[in-house]
């Protein structure tokens, strides 16, 4: 007993020194204690380890407890339950005045300084300030800014309260609420044993310690008040449980470096902590449909992207709710030719997808990209031979049409291409790669041995697949939007990675436009490792793929997660589910996108059993300790064991709440967060405006 006493002190002594040091992720928004407790008598708080959220503990007591690290155990023999109790709150300190882009619990004024010597909050401070004097051409306050103001005159008003009662205590005549009577008799009490200030007519002062002393009780009395009301506020604050933090402390989260903070603006809250990316960090989100990934995710990182970005989406929300912000630090440009006559926008481009197919390599990469995005076929065993049989004659055909017939001036387009693919006998392209100096007189046998084999079956079998191939890049819009034409925006690709312009590609929910979306994602992508081969880009190139699988399944896709890091890339990856990705990519291909990203995001929803499980797997477990009693014949005997429990159950996972979601970032311990949508942020006036505006240009109904 003496040893369970001691170790219950010792690990209360430990987190009361933790929560000193910061560490309020552990005690925040715990559950109240059960009647008759000695913590609910004495007006503390306390929190259920042996329970998850929302399940019943033993014995049947239903605490609503948190996911806590299992060092803050404190044994407590009266309900026989684990729990934490009593822990201090600590506030940081925030960072005022040119550096309130940069307000950070997490580093302080000692983390800005880190900042400041790293030369990160340069960018920071100039992007903030000029967000804030753009919007509307007004002058718009943060939040936190007006909310401090607020503070310090409700500071002042209590101050100025607390020296009238102490003057009409002390001191006798005082007059009741006239201010400018007040001003005079406090320069006389504190002025008047050194300068000999005047009095009014009929006020008799008190000695000055006795002023003092009366004021000081009377600010203490003010301060503790406003200590006690801010504190049941925020405990009473709604929409930010602790319970649903899950391992990750506050203590995990101080653990970033104060270099890696080079994005202003959270993605997510761990309780009331914002909780801060990197430009290196890559994300994979996996959300149903409805979950809010669009709302909570994917509008907040477009807005935010420091460089150029290009995202896709199969509905106009991202666009109207971005396009007006992204121009002003850029061009706001679109590519979706199935939406050609609802979208009149001025910067509506084209891409040459035939310009720069001179290159072997480049022909073969967007041949990949269209054929990969070719509509999923059957179980057939011989589909992926086709398929790849296929993309080898597009290939072919592409890099016929770039290098032209030689001696002629003469320019073949995507038209010609298509042209050439419906009738194999059309001897064009065979002769420009037999005959054309810089061709790839390999691909001339390739060609020939494909497309003109004797076996008839074969011929057959791939006119077939060349037919599916075809189906989506016959259609007269999409053709426009891929070949060159007079007075037409045409993209280039090595201007927009170095720039600042956001690229909107657009596809309807049949993804017809999908495989020329995919090369041209594919051939971005490519020019963008080239020019960050020796030195990154600066500042990073941010590719968001809303609907990777339906939209744009980019074959380098698993390989973007990994490697994009080092060319100054950040992917973002948003799929549906697990077997969705796995369907595209392969096990393999699914298994790198979604477990080498630097942050998993699960939102919930999922009824993939096994994908439940090995998330809840990856979360490791936590040991509780359960009591038994038992009456014998010799008396009562208790005894104690210790069990392993997941920390999110796959029911768990799978039930939670509407804008939460679990969260594995890098090597830190699971937690669940809070991602706020983007009408609940204090940028919602400029999606707002955003939408408004843009609807406008467009012609679109509000």
């Amino acid at each position: 007993m003496d040893l369970l006493a001691r170790r219950g002190r010792r690990e209360r002594r430990i987190a009361h020194l933790s929560c000193r040091t910061g560490d309020r992720a552990t005690c925040e928004q715990g559950a109240a204690a059960p009647k008759g407790s000695p913590c609910c008598a004495s007006g503390g708080r306390v929190v259920d380890l042996s329970v998850h959220v929302g399940a019943a503990g033993e014995g049947g007591h239903g605490y609503a407890g948190a996911d806590v690290h299992p060092r803050w155990r404190v044994r407590d023999r009266h309900h026989r339950h684990d729990r934490v109790g009593h822990l201090p709150h600590t506030r940081w300190p925030q960072v005022q005045g040119r550096h309130a882009s940069l307000r950070d619990p997490l580093v302080g004024r000692f983390g800005s300084r880190l900042r400041h010597r790293h030369g990160f909050d340069r960018f920071d401070a100039r992007l903030e300030r000029s967000r804030r004097r753009t919007q509307l051409g007004k002058v718009r306050m943060s939040s936190t800014t007006w909310k401090f103001r607020l503070q310090v005159g409700i500071a002042l008003a209590l101050a100025a309260v607390g020296a009238h009662l102490a003057l009409a205590i002390t001191a006798s005549g005082v007059p009741m609420f006239d201010p400018s009577d007040d001003v005079r008799i406090l320069l006389a009490v504190v002025l008047g044993p050194l300068f000999g200030a005047s009095v009014p007519a009929g006020v008799v002062l008190a000695p000055l310690p006795l002023f003092l002393a009366v004021l000081a009780v009377f600010l203490g009395v003010f301060a503790l008040a406003w200590w006690l009301i801010v504190r049941a506020a925020r405990r009473g604050r709604p929409g930010r449980p602790a319970k649903d933090q899950g391992l990750m402390t506050g203590r995990h989260r101080r653990k970033q470096n104060a270099r890696d903070l080079a994005l202003p603006h959270p993605f997510a809250f761990l309780g009331r902590k914002p909780f801060h990316a990197t430009s290196e960090d890559s994300f994979c989100v996996v959300a149903s449909s409805g979950a809010g990934k669009t709302t909570r995710f994917v509008v907040q990182m477009v807005a935010r992207a420091a460089g150029a970005c290009v995202t896709t989406s199969t509905r106009l929300d991202v666009f109207l709710l971005t396009a007006w912000i992204r121009g002003r630090v850029g061009r706001a440009l679109t590519f979706g030719p199935e939406y050609r006559t609802l979208l009149p926008w001025k910067w509506r481009v084209h891409w040459d997808i035939v310009a720069g197919c001179e290159k072997p390599a480049v022909a073969m990469e967007r041949a990949d990209a269209i054929a990969n995005a070719m509509p999923l076929s059957g179980d057939s065993k011989n589909s992926g031979f086709f398929k790849e049989s296929a993309s080898l004659i597009l290939r072919c055909m592409m890099h016929a049409a770039a290098l032209g017939m030689p001696g002629s001036d003469k320019r073949y387009t995507f038209r010609d291409v298509i042209d050439w693919m419906q009738d194999l006998s059309i001897n064009t392209p065979f002769t420009i790669l037999r005959e054309h100096p810089q061709a790839n007189h390999r691909w001339f046998g390739d060609l020939k041995t494909f497309a003109r084999g004797e076996a008839v079956e074969t011929r057959n079998n791939m006119q077939q697949t060349i037919t599916i191939l075809l189906k989506a890049l016959a259609i007269d819009e999409i053709l426009d939007a891929v070949c060159p034409a007079e007075g037409v925006i045409m993209l280039d690709l090595e201007q927009f990675v170095a720039s600042t312009d956001t690229l909107y590609l657009m596809s309807k929910k049949k993804g017809l436009a999908a495989p020329v979306i995919t090369a041209l994602v594919e051939s971005l992508q490519s020019v963008a490792m080239d020019a960050g081969e020796q030195k990154p880009l600066n500042p990073v190139l941010t590719i968001v793929l809303d609907e990777l699988a339906n939209v744009c399944p980019l074959p380098s896709a698993p390989s973007l997660m990994t490697d994009g890091r080092g060319h100054g890339i950040q992917v973002a990856a948003i799929l549906q589910g697990r077997k969705q990705c796995e369907q595209r990519f392969g096990a393999e291909g699914a298994d790198t996108i979604i477990r080498l990203s630097s942050c998993l995001l699960f939102f919930g929803g999922s009824r993939d059993y096994d994908f439940l499980r090995e998330l809840s797997n990856l979360a490791d477990k936590r040991e509780i300790t359960r009591e038994s009693t038992t009456d014998g014949p010799n008396g009562t005997s208790t005894s104690a064991s210790t069990q392993e429990q997941d920390v999110f159950t796959v029911g768990r996972l799978h039930a939670l709440e509407d804008g939460m979601a679990v969260m594995f970032y890098r090597n830190l311990p699971a937690a669940v967060v809070r991602l706020p949508a983007w009408w609940e942020g204090n940028d919602a006036a400029d999606y707002e405006a955003s939408q408004a505006h843009t609807r406008d240009e467009l012609g679109l109904a509000a």
